[in-house]
C-alpha cells in the first residue's frame, strides 16, 4: 500500500434500494475530504459518524466533500438541513452537468419524472410497468431529496490538493452527465470512479429521470476508453468491491458490450420491433417490471445502431411507441 492510499479510508453505508451498500471515502491529511456521502437516513448518518471517530475524527473536521454526480445517494448528507452541512459546512464539489439534479426543487425533479415517463412507453414498456417504476422514484424522492444550496463547480482536468498528493478530476459522463471519476496520477495510480465502474455491475445508464447530454450508452463507452487510457492501478468504486485489475476489468466489461452489442444485431431479422420486443425475444425469462433495465440498455444500442445506418427507427402514429429494423448492406 503507497503512502497516498494510507490516507484513504473506504466506509460503507447501508442503502434502501438495489446497488445496496455504497461506499464513501475519507481522505485524511491537510484537508479532511469526503468522496460522496451516502443516502439521507438515520442508519447511514450513524455508520458515518461512527467510522470517522473510529479514525480518529469527527464530522465537524470534514473540510471537503466532492460529489461524483448528482444521484441522491451520493449527496444525501450534504442538503439542506442534511447533517454534514448542518454540522461541518464544508466546501462541496460538483461537476456543473449535474448541477440541476443536486439543486433543483424536488417537486420540479417530480415533474420531470412524468414528463420521462413517455419516454419509457416508447420503448414498448406497459403504462402499468412505467407507472410503478416512476411511483418508486417519486417516493424515494420526496422522502430523500434535499437540494444542495452551497457548492462549487470541478471540471475536466482540475487538480484537488491533499497535501501529499492531488487528486485529477476526469470527466467520465454515460451514467449521469456530470459524472466525474477523481485519478491520482502519482505512484498510487488511484482512480475513484463514483459509479462509472463498479465491481460486477455495468452501469450503462439506468432507467432515468431526466435525458440530459451525456446520458447514454456512447458517452459511457468513451468514458471506459478515456479510464483505460490513464491505467489506473487501483479503482475505489461508489459501490462493490475495490477493483485490484482495472485494465484487465474494463477490458472484459468493453469485451461484454461488444458481445452484446452484436448478439443485438443478430437478433434484429428485418422487421419492425420495439425494444421491449426485442428484450423479449433475447432475454425470454424476463418479464414486465424485472426486464425494465435491460430494455433501456438494448434500446441504448438500438438508437446508437441508428445514428451510424446500422438500424432505422419509425414512430407508430398516434401510440407513441418506436419500432426498429436492422438495415443490412451486401
Amino acid at each position: 500500500m503507497t503512502p497516498q492510499e494510507n490516507l484513504v479510508q473506504k466506509i460503507t453505508l447501508p442503502l434502501l434500494f438495489p446497488l445496496n451498500p455504497i461506499n464513501v471515502y475519507f481522505i485524511s491529511g491537510e484537508i479532511p475530504t469526503l468522496i460522496d456521502t451516502g443516502l439521507d437516513t438515520d442508519i447511514a448518518w450513524e455508520r458515518l459518524v461512527s467510522s470517522i471517530e473510529k479514525l480518529g475524527f469527527s464530522i465537524k473536521d470534514i473540510k471537503r466533500v466532492i460529489v461524483t454526480h448528482g444521484h441522491i445517494d451520493h449527496f444525501g448528507h450534504l442538503g439542506a438541513s442534511g447533517k454534514i452541512y448542518d454540522e461541518a459546512r464544508p466546501e462541496i464539489l460538483i461537476h456543473p452537468m449535474d448541477e440541476y439534479r443536486a439543486t433543483a426543487g424536488v417537486e420540479e425533479l417530480v415533474g420531470k419524472l412524468d414528463e420521462n415517463a413517455r419516454r419509457f412507453v416508447a420503448m414498448g414498456l406497459s403504462e402499468r410497468d412505467v407507472n410503478r417504476i416512476f411511483r418508486n422514484y417519486v417516493k424515494l424522492m420526496r422522502r430523500f431529496y434535499k437540494p444542495l444550496l452551497r457548492y462549487s463547480f470541478v471540471e475536466d482536468g482540475d487538480e484537488i490538493e491533499f497535501g501529499e498528493f492531488s487528486l485529477k478530476v476526469v470527466e467520465t459522463p454515460g451514467h449521469t452527465g456530470g459524472s466525474i471519476s477523481l485519478f491520482e496520477e502519482g505512484s498510487g495510480g488511484m482512480l475513484f470512479s463514483g459509479d462509472h465502474i463498479m465491481n460486477g455491475v455495468t452501469t450503462n445508464p439506468l432507467p432515468e429521470m431526466t435525458a440530459d447530454p451525456g446520458v447514454g450508452l456512447a458517452p459511457y463507452l468513451d468514458s471506459m476508453k478515456k479510464v483505460l487510457s490513464l491505467n489506473p492501478k487501483v479503482i475505489y468504486p461508489g459501490h462493490g468491491e475495490v477493483i485490484e485489475d482495472p485494465k484487465g476489468y474494463i477490458e472484459t466489461t468493453m469485451a461484454f458490450h461488444d458481445d452484446l452489442s452484436q448478439r443485438i444485431k443478430n437478433s434484429l431479422d428485418g422487421g419492425w420491433i420495439t425494444s421491449q420486443g426485442l428484450t423479449s425475444r433475447m432475454f425470454p425469462e424476463l418479464s414486465g417490471i424485472y426486464s425494465s433495465h435491460v430494455v433501456f440498455e438494448v434500446n441504448s444500442y438500438l438508437e446508437a445502431f441508428c445514428q451510424v445506418g446500422e438500424a432505422e427507427m419509425k414512430e407508430r402514429e398516434g401510440e407513441g411507441v418506436k419500432f426498429f429494423r436492422g438495415v443490412y448492406r451486401l
